[in-house]
């Protein structure tokens, strides 16, 4: 046999193989049972870190439940970063405006929301040194106000960082935040700037 048969049958045995390991069917392992029920706290879960183009990020736990399938699902349309729970059809959403650094919070909301609502039924009340802000009707019955920008903290309201001042955002969280992780929820993580 010359040097050229020997490479041709070994290149033919690897051939053979590789078509038997591919084509062979595949035998599954059984593992023994212990009798010890796996239970939601035994699944590590490890938290998400979302990014978005409009210079934020923050964490958040795709598996709500602990099931081990994602029932968290995130979204981005232009300036509004949504999540959505499959299970309760809960939604909660962050929305991120501009504006110029030198302008506060207050300021902000009456140029950029309460443009067009006449500011005599809607106001602007204001928390933690002017960084955190609702708007409320001033009259009951009022209909002029922004109704999808309105609400009472912790659900609804309107926040700005001062190390990022070109900035401020509205958040509409129904319901319990979703988790970040076991000591945190998506809120309490959001980082700005980057």
């Amino acid at each position: 046999m010359t040097q050229h048969d020997r490479k041709s049958v070994i290149l033919l045995v690897a051939v053979v193989v590789l078509a038997v390991v591919l084509i062979w069917p595949q035998h599954k392992v059984q593992f023994p049972k212990t009798g010890i029920p796996i239970t939601s706290s035994d699944i590590v879960q490890t938290p998400t870190v979302f990014r978005s183009n409009l210079g934020l990020k923050f964490k958040y736990l795709p598996d709500q439940n602990g099931d081990g399938i994602p029932d968290v699902f995130i979204s981005q349309i232009g300036p509004v970063v949504k999540l959505a729970e499959v299970h309760n059809k809960q939604t909660q959403q962050m929305t991120v405006f501009t504006k110029p650094a030198s302008q506060d919070l207050q300021t902000a909301i009456e140029k950029q929301i309460l443009a067009s609502a006449s500011n005599k039924k809607c106001l602007i009340q204001t928390e933690n040194d002017s960084q955190r802000a609702n708007i409320v009707r001033a009259e009951l019955n009022s209909d002029q106000c922004p109704g999808q920008f309105m609400g009472q903290e912790p659900n609804k309201y309107f926040w700005t960082d001062l190390q990022h001042p070109t900035s401020f955002f509205f958040m509409d969280v129904q319901g319990r935040p979703f988790a970040a992780d076991e000591h945190s929820d998506w809120t309490q993580t959001i980082q700005l700037g980057l």
